[in-house]
């Protein structure tokens, strides 16, 4: 324990080292409230050809133009590819001429078409946007038309039909707002973890953020090891205790620097209202540190110069960071990423308590492969 609480002292007593304590509280939240200010302007523009010109197109447009993430440029179809062209526009939405006819039918397959360019990025945010347009629209057609026809089974044959259709339709449409009577809240299992992803955005906010500026901090704070590993571990080798023992303490030693760290950070994002309050998620962002000074551990095994072990580290936060999802969810722009995404670190923290154990099994598996291979390496390096 000497050597513990001597590299405990030694780093609380370095004011370089408290950069690095402060560095991953401070980084996350000025670069998470930076990035949701940003967020909250952020605006897309589309284009809507609209070949239709009835009232229930009209109707979609208005609405999309209301909406205040989106910039609707109303225009023509050969202006429209031109502007995606050019990407002046992240997508083009073209209604088709019989768009009221087929919604009144009950026929809402394939009533607009989607035009995209490979570098339109908002495309599938803006799709489900429209998406909740017509749904709302075809279920208060669907309605009025039931309304309809349930009286004329009862009745017969009404005169006044078009205008009970009409009364039936307003009369739905004002169940829309405030808001819908009635939402869902599902989960499909078979893309369980895709939708947490998708759905939790104070991960890729706050808590991504976190996880990318405390690797980068565990990173240098573990250069000791590249630092020590010629002049002092051959010495250290020699003496009672050996180098397993010096290794595991003076780790123990960053780890608790580390976690006081987390503590501070866990309770400031939870002041917030960045996360819930939760011991697993406590807990999750723990084994998240002790993954990162083991993964630390072993890379430093691999490197003699600290500049090189610098480089790497470097690499290997930002690799992981965008893999993962640190600052953003990769699949939106690589979808074939997407699964490689959950095998990340960063996943730990949108996982539900049952995929939280299997988990962090793996990943307490993960470190102590690491820590083995660093301490058989240095061990054996001369």
């Amino acid at each position: 324990m000497g050597i513990l609480i001597q590299k405990v002292k030694y780093i609380f007593y370095k004011p370089w080292m408290m950069f690095f304590f402060l560095f991953p509280i401070a980084a996350t939240f000025f670069f998470g409230f930076l990035f949701e200010k940003q967020q909250q302007e952020l605006v897309i523009p589309i284009a809507v050809v609209n070949e239709d010109q009835h009232h229930f197109s009209k109707t979609v447009v208005k609405q999309l133009k209301n909406e205040p993430r989106l910039v609707v440029r109303e225009t023509t179809a050969s202006n429209a590819e031109k502007l995606l062209v050019r990407n002046d526009v992240d997508s083009v939405f073209y209604i088709k001429r019989d768009f009221q006819e087929q919604l009144m039918d009950e026929d809402w397959e394939e009533t607009i078409e989607l035009w995209t360019s490979p570098t339109s990025l908002a495309t599938g945010v803006v799709r489900e946007l429209v998406a909740s347009k017509i749904t709302r629209l075809t279920t208060t057609i669907k309605a009025s038309n039931r309304v309809v026809d349930l009286m004329e089974r009862r009745f017969g044959k009404l005169s006044e039909s078009n205008q009970l259709w009409n009364e039936a339709y307003e009369y739905t449409e004002k169940q829309w707002e405030p808001e819908p009577l009635m939402t869902i809240d599902y989960r499909d299992n078979g893309d369980k973890k895709a939708k947490e992803r998708e759905e939790n955005i104070d991960f890729t906010s706050f808590l991504g953020l976190w996880s990318f500026f405390t690797m980068l901090a565990c990173f240098f704070t573990s250069d000791w090891i590249v630092k020590e590993r010629k002049k002092i571990f051959p010495r250290i080798q020699t003496m009672n205790r050996g180098l397993m023992g010096y290794l595991l303490q003076s780790s123990g030693a960053n780890l608790f620097f580390h976690m006081i760290q987390l503590t501070i950070s866990y309770f400031l994002l939870v002041h917030f209202h960045m996360i819930d309050s939760s011991p697993t998620m406590f807990i999750m962002m723990v084994l998240f540190i002790i993954f990162c000074v083991a993964l630390c551990s072993g890379v430093a095994s691999f490197i003699s110069h600290p500049g090189t072990y610098y480089i790497a580290g470097f690499f290997i936060t930002f690799l992981i960071g965008i893999i993962g999802g640190s600052f953003f969810p990769i699949g939106d722009i690589t979808p074939s990423l997407a699964a490689l995404s959950l095998w990340m670190p960063q996943s730990f923290f949108i996982l539900d308590s049952a995929s939280a154990v299997n988990y962090s099994v793996f990943l307490i598996l993960v470190s102590v492969i690491l820590w083995g291979m660093a301490i058989w390496r240095l061990k054996k390096a001369k």
